[in-house]
């Protein structure tokens, strides 16, 4: 868990300042990366309605109700999708 959250962005922060000139991200990669996120949120639903086992509070759909459970959701994908735009427009500068 301290892996996933606090050492591999480090190193992804780290890698793309070391190796930046080659890569060339578009806005359009932004999109695509939403994918990723989007099938982990469908995979934790399906594994946690399962399993009854969420791994983080803001699945519990029970316990924190649709409507909130939505608002989090779409806050955590805005979130991300800021994040990729920052990484295109930092990397992107030559």
């Amino acid at each position: 868990n301290i892996a996933l959250h606090y050492i591999n962005p480090i190193l992804i922060v780290i890698f793309l300042v070391v190796f930046r000139s080659d890569y060339t991200f578009e806005m359009n990669d932004t999109i695509i990366w939403l994918v990723f996120p989007f099938i982990y949120l469908i995979f934790m639903a399906v594994y946690g309605s399962i399993t009854d086992d969420f791994l983080y509070p803001f699945f519990q759909i029970d316990e924190i109700g649709v409507l909130l459970f939505s608002v989090v959701i779409i806050g955590l994908l805005g979130l991300f999708f800021l994040l990729s735009f920052l990484l295109v427009k930092i990397v992107s500068k030559k």
